[in-house]
């Protein structure tokens, strides 16, 4: 049989290992954001940058602004996506 000591000891113990307890509390913030406005580009006409840079640059300059312009709309897509994305 426990004794009124033991008991007291014991249920102090059990109030100070529970208040003692933290509680860990997530919070989801979703954020406020969207994508940038596309910047207004100035117009260059072909034929005078073919004439001015040849055949193999004017390719390369196609090519670099295709993939351009593609990881910039895929980049804008994502942001699209996390910024509507519901809060956990």
């Amino acid at each position: 049989m426990m004794n009124w000591k033991s008991l007291v000891s014991a249920l102090i113990l059990a109030l100070t290992l529970t208040a003692c307890n933290p509680q860990i509390v997530r919070e989801y913030v979703k954020p406020e954001c969207s994508p940038p406005e596309r910047p207004v580009l100035p117009e260059i006409d072909a034929q005078t940058l073919y004439d001015a840079v040849g055949q193999d640059m004017y390719d390369d300059l196609l090519t670099s602004n295709r993939l351009r312009d593609g990881y910039a709309r895929e980049m804008r897509a994502m942001i699209g996506v996390l910024c509507s994305a519901p809060s956990r």
